[in-house]
């Protein structure tokens, strides 16, 4: 594939590029009717005709591609936004939460080293108090993690539907576009086809009235317009494979942008659920493995690793 046809693939247009070869390569009936004087040229005005319609288009189209990436990079640096900086408010929640909980099992730790106390002198309430205040910090903690979280997924909503209207209007004109084209190619094609019906009634009659040299047709003309009906069939054979050429292209063409259009607003919205899901997961966790660490110092042995230890692993 050559380059330019893999940038009209990538913009879902390379139909503009390759239709006219679609309908005029391996047309069996197409190939009698150029023994007709004149279809040549038929055929050659229109492939002038049909180049000059779809370098336009495809102009307009790569106008509409760049477009819809620029709206895909607009949205995606505005979400990304979002994320990081909630994600740099959530990243210190828990940094100053973590500071305050090593600051209070530090002291803890200062009162069982503290060589003027022995171990049974501090008292369990001291403890419970402690550890306590540190699990209602810690949901705290957790209610603002979530909040955060929550506003996220507001403004995500909110971005994604303005997104999906810009988006589905880009599609709507992109699909607006390709009817036109295919519409102009379809008209292309029944001129195509009047001109050389015209050449073929004009030859059929000349031959009745013995108007042409005798060589002025090769056998295979000849024979053509010897028999009118056959002649005529043989023209509509060609013109009904153009015409199911050109429906075809335009019915891949239409499923194909509608198709990205939907793909790409599930795939956003897919990713989010997702990561929406995976950091709710990862606050409960967060929660809950640091509670069962704080309650683990109501029930620790008092011997010389144990806070130091703990304290190690935060």
């Amino acid at each position: 594939m050559s380059e330019l046809l893999e940038q009209l693939a990538e913009a879902g247009i390379e139909f503009a590029q390759v239709l006219f070869d679609d309908m005029f390569v391996e047309d069996p009936d197409l190939e009698k009717l150029k023994h007709l004087p004149g279809t040549k040229e038929h055929v050659e005005t229109f492939r002038s005709h049909f180049k000059n319609l779809s370098d336009d288009f495809i102009k307009s189209a790569m106008e509409m591609y760049s477009a819809k990436r620029k709206e895909i990079s607009d949205f995606e640096h505005v979400v990304n936004n979002i994320r990081n900086r909630d994600d740099d408010e959530s990243t210190q929640l828990i940094a100053n939460f973590d500071k305050s909980k090593k600051t209070a099992l530090a002291s803890l730790q200062s009162h069982h080293h503290d060589q003027s106390y022995e171990v049974d002198q501090l008292p369990d309430y001291e403890k419970q108090h402690v550890v306590s205040k540190l699990q209602d910090d810690l949901d705290k903690v957790g209610d603002e993690l979530m909040s955060i979280e929550l506003r996220q997924v507001e403004k995500f909503d909110a971005l994604i539907d303005e997104f999906d209207n810009r988006m589905n209007d880009i599609k709507n004109t992109c699909l607006e576009m390709q009817q036109r084209f295919f519409r102009a190619v379809e008209e292309l094609e029944n001129n195509f086809t009047s001109n050389i019906r015209q050449v073929a009634i004009d030859l059929i009659e000349r031959v009745a009235k013995d108007e042409l040299a005798e060589a002025f047709l090769d056998d295979e003309a000849t024979a053509l317009v010897g028999d009118k009906d056959a002649c005529m069939g043989t023209l509509s054979g060609s013109h009904d494979m153009h015409i199911g050429k050109i429906l075809k292209r335009e019915d891949e063409a239409r499923m194909i942008e509608t198709k990205r259009y939907q793909d790409c607003v599930s795939g956003y919205n897919n990713s989010e659920r997702a990561r929406n899901r995976d950091r709710i997961l990862q606050i409960h966790d967060l929660c809950r493995s640091t509670k069962a660490s704080l309650s683990a110092h109501l029930s620790m042995e008092e011997d010389d690793g144990g806070y130091e230890e703990d304290l190690a692993n935060m």
